[in-house]
């Protein structure tokens, strides 16, 4: 089984031979990205916005999970906890959205080039449709998740593997700096 450092270097390979290059380039000279890179403060900025957008969409999404999982929140139903953190979990992922293609257009090749990159954005794919498929769930058993405890085998699982997929962006995020590209 190949490590992971191979797996990565694989997927740079595999994203020097697509479109990715040229797209990268075309996006750096475009005024936009020039304008960005001259002015000193616009990276730095984004990206502590960026952290800032994570740090609230982790935790809201910690708590709703966390009440899930039965481990706190247990003070409040299911149904409150979500209608309280769920509105800050979605604005949150609006600034990250926001954030992250401006950082993108800010240094399209150190983001596009990078296969942490693809798997962050991978993750964050997973991330969403698990929580839309969540809400929707949410809402169609909302008399019943109003009074639940969420013991339900389903949601448990549902909890944890939003957690671990917010572990894992937020790790794959930070190791950009760090892979081989």
């Amino acid at each position: 089984m190949p490590s992971f450092i191979e797996v990565l270097l694989y997927l740079g390979e595999w994203i020097r031979n697509s479109p990715v290059p040229e797209l990268s380039l075309w996006i750096g000279d475009q005024p936009l990205s020039l304008w960005m890179g001259a002015n000193f403060l616009a990276i730095p900025i984004l990206q502590s916005l960026h952290i800032l957008a994570i740090a609230a969409a982790f935790v809201s999404a910690l708590m709703i999970n966390l009440r899930i999982l039965g481990i706190g929140g247990e003070g409040q139903s299911l149904g409150r906890t979500v209608t309280r953190y769920l509105p800050w979990t979605w604005a949150a992922l609006g600034m990250l959205t926001i954030t992250g293609l401006g950082l993108v257009i800010a240094e399209p090749v150190r983001e596009m080039m990078n296969p942490m990159f693809w798997i962050k954005l991978a993750l964050v794919v997973g991330l969403i449709v698990l929580g839309i498929v969540f809400q929707i769930a949410a809402r169609r058993n909302e008399g019943s998740w109003a009074t639940a405890d969420g013991g339900a085998l389903p949601m448990r699982a549902g909890a944890a593997a939003i957690i671990v997929l917010w572990c894992g962006i937020i790790f794959a995020g930070r190791w950009i700096a760090y892979a081989p590209v």
